[in-house]
C-alpha cells in the first residue's frame, strides 16, 4: 500500500513539474519575442540557391560565363538561340580597344607572365579592327567546308526542365550573385538585366510558349503572368510626391486596388493616419495598379485621380492589377521606396483588410536602435512550404513552371522591416526573376541576401479565435490581425486609443485560457 502511495506521488510531482516547465517557455517565448536582435542568424542558401562552380582557371571561367549565357549550339549547322544578336559587348569592346585592367588582378600571377601573354590577356576582348586592305574576290566562290561535331570540349550546360528554375539559373550564372548578406554587386551589374526589363510597353514574350510545354493547357491567369513576366518597367500614372517629404520613422505601405475606397479611408481614418503618434511620424501610402474592363471592373479612374488629390497618398501603375502581378506590385513599390523614400527608418508593407495596432508597432520597435536592426524583418512566418498542385487553389502553381521547396516567408497579409533591409531587397530583386505569389517572392529575396525572416507572435494573418475577436483586450498587444472590415478597423482603434479603458487581471478560469493563447494580453475590459 505504501509503495502504491509513493509511486503515486512520485507521478504526481512529475506531472507538476512537466506543466511548469511548459509555463516558463511559454512565457519565455512570449516575452523574449525580437529579444535576440542583436545576434539575428543570417541563414547561408544551400539547396534553394546554389553558388555556381566557377573554375578558378581564367579562360575556362570567361569561357563557362559566355556557355551559361549563350547555350552555344553543341552541334555544327545548328542555329544560334533567338536573343543572340552577336559578339557579347563585354567580349567585343570596340575599336579603339583599351586594355583590359581587370584581368590583372583575376590571373594570380599575372604579374610573371612573359610579356606577349600579358599583352594578349589585356586586349583577349577586342575583336573590332578597321581593315586596312580587303581581298573582295577570294571568295567568290564557295569553298567546301568539312564539319565538326563537337563532343567533349564543348559541353551543354547542365539547365534545368522547370521553366522558372531554368530563368533562375540562367540569371544567377551570369551574374555570380553575391551569397553573403551586404555583399556588393558584381562590377559588371548595371542594374535589372535587359532580358528581364522589357521597357514599357511591353509586348508578351512569345517564346514562352514553347519553353514551357503544356503552356495551353495552363490557366489563363498562369498564361498571362508567364508572357509578360519580363516586364518590370511600367509608368506611373499617379504620384505622392510629398508624402515622404519629411522623413518618415515608419513608412506604411498598403497593397490595394482602385474599387476598395471604404478600405482606404478606414485606414486613413484608423491605423494608418499620417502625422505624428507617440513622437513618431508616421506616412502612409496605398499602392494600386489599373483595373482592367477585360477583369470586368467600371471604370473608377477619374474617382482614384479625385481621391489621390485630395490626400496625396496614392501610387498607382499603369499595369493590370490581379493576384499574380502583386509581386509586380511589390518591385514597383521597392524601386519608388528607393528612389523616393529611401531615409524612412522603418516599412511595414500590408494588405487593406488587415488592422495594424500603429502603437505597439511603435512600441516594439522603440525596443531596439535603428542600428541595431539592419536585418530586421518579422511577421508571420511561414516555414517549410511548398508549391500547391491541385488547379483549383488560389495558391496553384504547375510542375512545369517550379520545383523546389519554398523559404522561409512571411505571410503577405502584412510584415515589418528595416529601411535598410528595403534598400537591399531593392537591389537582390533585380537578380530575382518574378514569381507569382508576391510574399513567397519576398523571402527568395531575403533568403538571396542570407536572411531569414522572424516569427513574431503579434502577428495573426489567419485571425484569432472567434470567440476573443470582439474582446478589445485581446487588441491591446497584437500587431496585426487579418482580415477585418473598413468598419472593424475603427471599431477596434477606437478601442485601442480609449484613454478610460483599461485591461486587467481577473483570477477565473476564462482569464487563464485567455492568458495561454495571448500572453501576456489581459482579459477584462473596464
Amino acid at each position: 500500500m505504501n509503495s502504491n502511495w509513493k509511486t503515486t506521488k512520485v507521478l504526481g510531482l512529475l506531472m507538476l513539474a512537466n506543466f511548469l516547465i511548459y509555463v516558463v517557455v511559454e512565457v519565455s517565448r512570449s516575452y523574449g519575442q525580437g529579444r535576440d536582435m542583436y545576434n539575428r542568424g543570417k541563414l547561408t542558401p544551400k539547396k534553394f540557391w546554389k553558388k555556381p562552380e566557377v573554375s578558378l582557371v581564367f579562360w575556362n571561367r570567361v569561357q563557362e560565363r559566355l556557355d551559361d549565357i549563350y547555350y552555344l549550339p553543341l552541334a555544327n549547322g545548328s542555329e544560334a538561340p533567338q536573343d543572340f544578336r552577336g559578339i557579347p559587348r563585354w567580349l567585343n569592346r570596340t575599336s579603339p580597344c583599351k586594355p583590359d585592367s581587370r584581368v590583372t588582378t583575376e590571373i594570380e600571377d599575372f604579374k610573371s607572365l612573359p610579356q606577349r601573354f600579358q599583352d594578349f590577356l589585356l586586349y583577349m576582348g577586342c575583336r573590332s579592327y578597321p581593315l586596312i586592305t580587303d581581298a573582295p574576290n577570294v571568295c567568290s566562290e564557295t569553298p567546301y567546308l568539312w564539319k565538326l561535331t563537337p563532343k567533349k570540349f564543348w559541353k551543354k550546360p547542365e539547365v534545368s526542365l522547370v521553366f522558372w528554375n531554368r530563368v533562375q539559373e540562367r540569371l544567377d550564372d551570369i551574374y555570380y550573385l553575391p551569397l553573403a548578406n551586404g555583399s556588393e554587386a558584381p562590377q559588371d551589374f548595371r542594374g535589372i538585366p535587359r532580358w528581364l526589363n522589357r521597357t514599357s510597353p511591353c509586348k508578351p514574350d512569345s517564346r514562352v510558349t514553347t519553353e514551357i510545354e503544356d503552356f495551353k493547357s495552363l490557366p489563363q491567369r498562369f498564361q498571362d503572368f508567364l508572357l509578360y513576366m519580363g516586364c518590370r518597367s511600367y509608368p506611373l500614372i499617379t504620384d505622392a510626391p510629398n508624402v515622404c517629404s519629411e522623413t518618415p520613422y515608419l513608412l506604411l505601405a498598403v497593397k490595394s486596388i482602385a474599387a476598395h475606397f471604404d478600405r482606404r479611408q478606414a485606414i486613413r481614418e484608423s491605423w494608418g493616419r499620417a502625422g505624428i503618434l507617440d513622437g513618431r511620424r508616421i506616412a502612409t501610402v496605398f499602392l494600386l495598379g489599373s483595373t482592367a474592363a477585360t477583369d470586368h471592373f467600371p471604370n473608377l479612374s477619374d474617382m482614384v485621380k479625385h481621391e489621390a488629390a485630395l490626400y496625396g497618398d496614392v501610387l498607382q501603375w499603369d499595369y493590370r492589377d490581379s493576384f499574380f502581378n502583386l509581386t509586380l506590385k511589390e518591385v514597383l513599390f521597392l524601386e519608388w521606396f528607393g528612389t523616393h523614400c529611401a531615409s524612412a527608418k522603418y516599412v511595414f508593407k500590408g494588405d487593406d483588410d488587415v488592422f495594424v495596432n500603429t502603437r505597439h508597432m511603435l512600441a516594439y520597435l522603440g525596443n531596439f536602435s535603428v542600428s541595431k536592426t539592419q536585418d530586421l524583418f518579422v511577421g508571420d512566418v511561414i516555414t517549410n512550404a511548398g508549391p500547391h498542385r491541385t488547379k483549383h487553389l488560389k495558391y496553384y502553381i504547375p510542375e512545369s513552371v517550379f520545383r523546389g521547396v519554398y523559404p522561409p516567408y512571411a505571410g503577405g497579409g502584412g510584415y515589418l522591416y528595416s529601411g535598410n533591409l528595403g534598400l537591399r531587397l531593392r537591389t537582390i530583386s533585380r537578380l530575382v526573376t518574378l514569381y507569382p505569389i508576391d510574399d513567397v517572392y519576398t523571402g527568395m529575396c531575403l533568403k538571396r541576401l542570407g536572411l531569414v525572416p522572424e516569427k513574431h507572435m503579434g502577428f495573426k494573418t489567419f485571425d484569432i479565435e472567434e470567440k476573443h475577436r470582439e474582446n478589445p483586450c485581446a487588441y491591446k498587444r497584437l500587431i496585426l490581425v487579418h482580415p477585418r472590415s473598413p468598419q472593424d478597423m475603427i471599431k477596434i482603434w477606437s478601442w485601442i486609443n480609449d484613454p478610460k479603458a483599461k485591461c486587467y487581471i481577473v483570477n477565473t478560469p476564462q482569464a487563464k485560457v485567455f492568458k495561454r493563447f495571448y500572453p501576456p494580453y489581459f482579459s477584462t475590459w473596464k
